[in-house]
């Protein structure tokens, strides 16, 4: 008959044994997340409760570009009037004015435009993501219907830093 001296290791065999595919997650896979659900891997993004996507890219140190990509659901909601954002308070964006701005030509689900041309000081668009709290864009269906959506910028600032360097 075992004793209870026999079943304390094995218990303890059983708990090393469970952490370890946790341990091979973060030495196979690291800083692919940031904080605040901001993934990060030559560009950061973060996605909105209606699926949304706002993506920062940086490809060998040139310019970044942001990008605003709505879920499918959504097609066409770029065809009349361009989206609008604001981070915190700060000044409305309007995006018809937008730097090297270029939307998607045949199902306008998504915008891309440059926030910073990565050249000296760091553009005051690109400050307010790396610093603000919270993004709001604002978009117009064909159908005249106004949505928004609203990215989280919590840990944004850890997530800017890795694509800036």
């Amino acid at each position: 008959m075992p004793c209870i001296e026999d079943f304390t290791g094995g218990f303890e065999m059983f708990k090393v044994m469970r952490a370890l595919p946790a341990a091979l997650i973060l030495i196979l896979f690291p800083a692919v997340q940031s904080a605040a659900d901001w993934s990060v891997y030559k560009k950061i993004e973060a996605r909105s409760e209606d699926k949304s996507i706002l993506r920062i890219e940086r490809y060998s140190g040139g310019p970044v570009r942001a990008w605003f990509i709505l879920s499918r659901r959504a097609e066409g909601a770029f065809e009349s009037k361009l989206p609008l954002y604001r981070v915190d308070n700060n000044e409305v964006h309007d995006l018809q004015n937008a730097d090297k701005m270029r939307t998607d030509k045949n199902k306008n689900y998504w915008i891309r435009w440059q926030i910073y041309d990565g050249k000296g000081d760091i553009s005051d668009d690109l400050l307010e993501l790396i610093n603000g709290k919270e993004a709001v864009f604002q978009y117009y269906l064909p159908d005249g219907e106004i949505r928004e959506s609203i990215f989280s910028l919590k840990g944004a600032k850890e997530a800017f830093g890795e694509i800036l360097r």
